[in-house]
């Protein structure tokens, strides 16, 4: 009986010394953020762009058309990094390019012109506007991360460089009937080209939520939903700005 209760109570010390030692397995199913790892891999999603402010295009150094208010879907791809730093904080730089796009409609423009048996008749136009911006942007943010789940808030300072820029630009005669251009039509493309009027560097705070998800124990999935709000003009002349709803979703793998 001595014999057996000895080896009950070895048994016992030799499978809890190491928890008593602070050295037990780590619950990553209840406590997934205690682990302060470092994470790293791409994402992909989508730019919700929302322009306001007003500005204006010319054709040929005449003023054209005035435009206020327009939004558009465009892709965001990049990659992201996640390293501890201190506490429950996370230092997270991203590099991605982003397409903010934007649908303008102009402020409707009408014109005095001669009609039919030589009377004078007002004509009015409409002008949208199609825009793309390429942009190349670098977000250095700080993460905040809870500890369960996964989740965490993110928020810092966002520089985007311009790439490139599309404008396509098509004017639409609504009305008297019967009144067309030269060639019969009611409609035609006025623009068509790169554009000088975006500015080359655009800064914004940008912040949100997203997760951690894992889905082994180096594989984690990174949905996440971010807004940005603009510091500085995307014109370099006007009031334009324009601020973007961002969901993606990444892979990230912990190193």
């Amino acid at each position: 009986m001595a014999a057996r209760t000895f080896s009950i109570v070895s048994l016992l010390v030799i499978v809890l010394a190491p928890a008593l030692r602070g050295e037990g397995p780590e619950d990553r199913i209840l406590y997934p953020g205690a682990a302060r790892m470092s994470f790293i891999g791409p994402f992909g999603g989508v730019d919700n762009a929302i322009h306001k402010g007003r500005f204006t295009t010319t054709e040929n150094g005449i003023l054209c058309c005035a435009f206020d208010e327009g939004r558009g879907l465009g892709p965001a791809l990049g990659v992201k990094a996640f390293f501890p730093v201190l506490g429950v904080f996370d230092f997270s730089p991203r590099l991605l390019y982003e397409n903010p796009r934007g649908e303008f409609t102009a402020f409707l423009q009408r014109y005095p012109i001669r009609g039919l048996g030589n009377t004078i008749e007002l004509v009015d136009l409409e002008n949208k506007l199609e825009v793309d911006l390429h942009v190349l942007t670098v977000d250095l943010f700080a993460a905040y991360v809870f500890p369960f789940a996964g989740v965490y808030l993110a928020a810092g300072p966002s520089f985007g460089f311009l790439l490139g820029n599309h404008f396509f630009k098509r004017e639409t005669i609504l009305g008297p009937p019967g009144v067309t251009y030269l060639d019969g039509t009611t409609s035609q493309v006025m623009y068509d080209d790169s554009y000088s009027l975006p500015s080359t560097f655009r800064a914004a705070l940008r912040g949100g939520i997203g997760a951690r998800i894992g889905l082994s124990h180096r594989v984690y999935l990174n949905p996440e939903i971010l807004y940005s709000h603009p510091l500085t003009r995307a014109s370099k002349e006007g009031e334009w700005k324009y601020s973007v709803l961002q969901g993606t979703l990444g892979v990230l793998i912990s190193f």
